[in-house]
This record gives structure tokens, sequence and C-alpha cells, in this order.
């Protein structure tokens, strides 16, 4: 079972249920096979414990916690990145979260909010020392977003300033990106991203397994299978949505000339049948164009 806590954190104000309460019915309604529950670190229970215990003791095995900061000033307006402008809220969230589970507590950063401030290390030892047991560090600052290349060598400075398992992340495409990575960073491991969306056997073929699909009949046949897969897990009406930046990563990469019209039943159709046909349309006679053996094979 998955499950979501919506995490109320930084304010003594019971006002603030309502909000925390509404992005929960939120994620509900979106998602109907995932449970939802809320909890709170300073105003009143469920605490985080209490939910994390609930949800165990019915069978949850992936839980995700969803942090809402209140009373934050600036931070309440930024995305979550923000947090490494001031590690100590940072750590309340990290220590609240370790207290609060018997499962093993992992942590993803960037270097820093800026070029300026590249605290990772600092906050990467913190957590160390607070019971996280891995760290993750992508190789580019906050106010980089995705520009410029990651700073590979830099995640070596939170490799000296911890002992536990670090995975670097950042522009990891190739087996030799991940060669490189790992040389200059120090790290354990490597955690590839953007470089997967519509190409899902890349991490397979990057640790060497042969997966990538060798035909185009085999990629048509991929997709049909993942697509399936998710309105099966989801149930139809949210698979349905779910799907829909997987097929667009998989068009753009492998079938950018089909026409837009067949693009748009694939994107925004709501029929599985009328999505599958679309798809199959698609591969079947305009995947050749745009793929060639060497990019069905990348990174092999």
């Amino acid at each position: 079972m998955r499950a979501v806590i919506v995490f109320a954190h930084g304010s003594r104000d019971p006002l603030w249920r309502q909000p925390v309460q509404a992005v929960a019915q939120a994620i509900a309604a979106r998602d109907p096979s995932c449970t939802v529950r809320c909890a709170y670190l300073e105003l009143c229970e469920p605490t985080l414990a209490q939910a994390v215990d609930e949800l165990v003791a019915h069978g949850a095995t992936d839980i995700r916690v969803l942090p809402l900061f209140f009373g934050m000033g600036k931070h309440a307006r930024e995305d979550l990145p923000a947090l490494m402008r001031d590690l100590d809220h940072a750590m309340t969230l990290v220590e609240a979260t370790v207290a609060a589970v018997s499962v093993p507590v992992t942590l993803k950063m960037r270097l820093g909010w800026d070029d300026a401030s590249r605290n990772a290390p600092q906050l990467a030892r913190r957590a160390e020392a607070a019971g996280v047991q891995l760290v993750t560090v992508h190789g580019r600052t906050r106010c980089q977003f995705y520009t410029g290349r990651a700073d590979w060598r830099a995640i070596a400075e939170v490799r000296e300033a911890v002992s536990i398992p670090l995975i670097a992340n950042g522009d990891v495409a190739t087996r030799s990106d991940c060669d490189e990575i790992l040389r200059q960073s120090g790290a354990d491991a490597v955690m590839v991203g953007r470089a997967a969306q519509g190409q899902p056997w890349l991490p397979g073929t990057l640790a060497g397994r042969d997966s990538a699909p060798k035909s185009v009949g085999e990629l048509k046949d991929l997709i049909t299978d993942h697509y399936q897969a998710m309105l099966s897990h989801y149930g139809i009406d949210t698979g349905v949505r779910h799907a829909r930046k997987h097929l667009s990563w998989y068009v753009s990469r492998f079938a950018a000339g089909a026409p837009i019209e067949m693009k748009a039943r694939i994107m925004t159709g709501t029929e599985p049948s009328d999505v599958l046909a679309a798809i199959g349309e698609a591969f079947s006679n305009f995947a050749a164009l745009s793929l060639p053996a060497t990019t069905i094979r990348a990174a092999a």
C-alpha cells in the first residue's frame, strides 16, 4: 500500500489544520489508490510518529512525507530546496522524521541554494548525526534549476563530510558518465534522473543488463505494457492522467515526427482503447524516422 503523510511544520496555530486537510483531500481526490493522512509537529495530534504507526499497521510499505511549512516567512512561499537557506529549520524536519519512524531515513539535496551558499556538506554532516542512513546529492544549486552542467567534483565535499552511503546525481546518461561521476565525487552509487525519461530501461542498461528494446516493435510493446500497467495500478481515471507524462516522453524521444493530431490523441485521450490505438499508429508509422539503432541501444 502506498501512502502520503501531509506534515504540518512550523506553526502552533490550530487554524492551519484547515489548509493541511485541504491539501490531503486534494491528493486523495487526484489519486484514489493512495492512502493520505495528516500529521502535525507542534500544534496537535496526530503526530508524525502516530501517523506512520497507523499506516504501517494497515500494511503501508511505501510512505512519503509531504512537508508544509507555516510561520517560516519567505520559506513558506518557496519550494523545499529553500530549506538549505536555513539548516536549523531543515534539521527540525529531519530529526522529527528520524524520531518518528523505525525504518531507515534517507535525504536528497542539492549543493545549496546558490553558489554563494553551497552548504550541502554541513547539512549532510548534521543529517548523519541525526540518524539519516543515506544521502543523495544533485550536483547543482537550487538557483541553477537544470541549467549548465552538474558539478560532480563538488559532491566530493559531501563525501568527505559523511561516512554513510552517498549517491551522486545530475547529468548521468551514459556508462562513461557513471564512471566519471563516481570517480570525481567518490560516491558509492549513481542516481539517474531525466535521462531515463522516455527510456525507463536506461538504469538497467547502465548497470550492464541487456534491457534496451532491440527493435521498434519491441519498443511499441514496451510502451503499451507500461501504459496498461499504470491503468491496472492506479485505476483507469487516475492512470490515464498519470500516464500522460510518460507517453509524452516516449513520443518526444522516439516518435517526434508523428502528426500533431496523433500526438494529441495520445496526450489527451481519456478512453484507453483510443490511446492505445494512437500509440500503435504513431510507433508503427513514425518511430523509425527518429529511432536509429544507436538510439535504441543508447548507452549499451
